[in-house]
């Protein structure tokens, strides 16, 4: 619904511009602070047509100066020489260093591309500034700096339409709800989500009674015009109840996380893995992430282990060094010779492979040799509903393709299971067992 609206393929009226900061935000500019200055479209637009515009006054042309000298005038009102200096303010109130800035957004945590594509927002917030889940990879701190800046100063010119699984953020942020329903249907609430919360049980009970209705109304126009097409038989039904779509069966909403290991993994041996020495580090980067240092680590079978820091603190670096997508540059890792692992990340990693245009069923049948029947089973266990099953996953989103990645990592059983996902703020833990005896450097 954001990414229609944001294309204006639902009807938005054209005084109102409309800005889309998505899950999967993409970057294309040589730095951050680039990025963030094409963010304001009237500015780039002018920039680029004052630039054609020297070009044809070289060449003498008497029309080109009479329209650069009007677009030098705007640019003059828009006062697009403080820009760069307003970017910058804007950066820096989300934390980024000017290393950062001043490199490409590619080399950045997920966190940090969140923020870069919330600073491109907040640089140029548009009359409709939509948020598909803004907290999805921010760190505690974060999320409490962006709820303070929607509260507190986003321009009341501007209208907020965000989409989130936070319900905190969303009970902060939010004065309506706006609920779409599972017969596609939208349902416009007042208040937080405990209120509709409270609510829930009554609007089932409701559509249960319209949908017995419903049906019943149907069967009694069929006997009665029993030569009726289908869409004409729909549309007296609708007609006679006063409803604008037919209802839906209702069904509640249930998922079953069924993560189970391998048999082996009862005894667990040969299942642990061992960091012993081991130092890292990207070199001289933008991201503030300096590397680690002599790292000891020790995680069996019997651990459960939470990794927090913030946002570029070297999370996701330390996953992967475990999982081996990285390769220490000191030191080893020793994996068990019996161990299988799993690795969610907070790209979709394991969906690398993932042929162009394959649906979620032929990935896991192509992935782990099952049978599509069993691959429908998983996908259903973990929420998807049978409709996005045969979509492609590239067609699917973000959290629709999270749950492809957790099916197939079902299907995998693994020993240990990785799960790069949003961090909190502390950066401290009072050790309950095997633990890094060094920190970060």
């Amino acid at each position: 619904m954001l990414r229609f609206l944001a294309a204006r393929r639902l009807p938005v009226p054209q005084s109102v511009d409309v800005l889309l900061v998505d899950q999967e935000a993409s970057f294309q500019g040589a730095s951050v602070l680039e990025d963030v200055l094409e963010a304001d479209a009237t500015r780039s637009s002018l920039l680029a047509e004052e630039a054609a515009l020297w070009s044809d006054i070289d060449n003498g042309t008497t029309a080109a100066a009479e329209r650069l000298a009007a677009v030098c005038d705007e640019l003059e009102a828009i006062d697009a020489d403080a820009a760069e200096g307003r970017a910058q303010a804007v950066l820096a109130g989300l934390g980024f260093t000017d290393a950062m800035v001043a490199g490409p957004a590619s080399r950045l945590s997920g966190g940090w591309r969140v923020r870069a594509a919330l600073a491109r927002a907040l640089f140029a917030p548009p009359s409709l500034l939509l948020l598909d889940e803004p907290t999805n990879h921010l760190d505690l701190d974060a999320v409490l700096w962006l709820e303070r800046y929607i509260t507190d100063q986003l321009p009341a010119s501007s209208t907020l339409l965000t989409v989130s699984h936070d319900r905190g953020f969303l009970d902060e942020t939010s004065t309506d709800l706006i609920n779409l329903s599972d017969d596609g249907g939208l349902e416009a609430h007042r208040g937080g989500l405990a209120k509709l919360d409270a609510g829930a049980k009554a609007r089932l009970a409701k559509r249960t009674k319209d949908y017995a209705l419903q049906q019943k109304t149907l069967k009694e126009e069929r006997a009665k015009h029993p030569s009726l097409r289908a869409e004409k038989l729909e549309q007296r039904v609708l007609e006679k109840l006063g409803a604008p779509r037919l209802v839906e069966k209702p069904r509640e909403y249930a998922v079953h996380f069924d993560l189970r290991a391998p048999d082996d993994a009862r005894s667990a041996a040969g299942c642990g893995i061992d960091l012993r020495g081991v130092s890292f580090s990207f070199g001289a980067t933008s991201t503030g992430f300096g590397g680690f240092k002599g790292l000891d680590l020790s995680v069996d079978a019997s651990t459960r282990a939470a990794i927090v820091g913030a946002n570029g603190s070297g999370k996701s670096t330390l996953l992967k060094l475990i999982v081996g997508e990285l390769e220490p540059q000191t030191g080893e890792v020793t994996r068990g010779r019996r161990l299988v692992l799993g690795y969610y990340d907070q790209h979709f990693s394991e969906l690398r492979q993932c042929a162009p245009k394959a649906s979620a069923v032929e990935f896991l049948v192509a992935t782990h040799s099952c049978k599509t029947e069993e691959a429908r089973k998983y996908l259903g266990k973990f929420g998807l509903d049978s409709a996005r099953h045969v979509m492609p996953v590239r067609d699917l989103s973000g959290g629709q393709k999270a749950r492809v990645v957790f099916a197939s990592l079902a299907l995998k059983r693994p020993h240990e299971s990785w799960c790069r996902c949003t961090s909190v703020s502390s950066t401290t833990l009072s050790p309950a067992g095997p633990w890094p005896t060094s920190t970060p450097s």
